[in-house]
């Protein structure tokens, strides 16, 4: 009686341990994944990353376990700055919003501020499955004071998982996946932008 209490007992921490883990999720996306244009777009941007988008992280709860996405804001803001960088000929971070005296003051063509609308994923069964993973952009394009385009892409990182005792791998690598998708989609957004390819040609002649 007393060896079957002990093993049920060595049993229940075992499982006790197994159980309600906190997984920190790192989102480490790829400059090498963001297309290099043959030429650059003429024209000058700024880019304003709110608090709120550079901050941003999320954290749910699958299988009785935590999953915290700790960067996600971070490590947008860099994707998409390096990404403005690989397709325009100048970009200039903005402290503050957009706004007509940050374009002149910046001698800038036009202004983007980006939003995270929301984060997705999920952890499947056996780690041989899909970690599926998606997040949500809007694109905010200004004209001094104006708000001139808005469009929402989404970034979708779905990969194939990896055996391996580090459980956080995986659902981090759909995490970058997703990150570098949506900002190489919010830059195909920005450059066939019919505002954007207008102050382009009128910048060329």
């Amino acid at each position: 009686m007393t060896t079957m209490m002990f093993k049920s007992g060595l049993a229940g921490l075992a499982i006790g341990l197994l159980a309600g883990c906190a997984h920190q999720v790192p989102a480490t996306p790829n400059r090498a994944a963001i297309p290099i244009p043959t030429h650059k777009v003429p024209l000058s941007v700024g880019v304003y990353f709110s608090s709120a988008f550079e901050n941003y992280q999320h954290s749910e709860s699958k299988w009785g376990d935590g999953w915290n996405f700790t960067n996600l804001g971070q490590a947008s803001a860099h994707q998409f700055r390096d990404a403005l960088e690989e397709n325009f000929v100048k970009v200039v971070k903005l402290k503050n919003p957009p706004s007509k005296s940050e374009a002149e003051a910046g001698a800038l063509d036009f202004m983007v501020a980006p939003e995270i609308q929301g984060y997705s994923f999920d952890i499947p069964f056996t780690k041989f499955q899909i970690y599926p993973a998606t997040i949500t952009y809007k694109i905010n394009i200004y004209e001094g004071d104006t708000l001139s385009a808005s469009s929402v892409v989404h970034g979708v990182g779905d990969s194939a998982g990896n055996p391996g005792f580090d459980f956080s791998e995986n659902p981090s690598r759909s995490a970058s996946k997703a990150v570098e998708d949506g900002i190489n989609k919010a830059m195909n957004v920005l450059t066939d932008s019919p505002t954007v390819q207008a102050m382009a040609l009128k910048k060329g002649k």
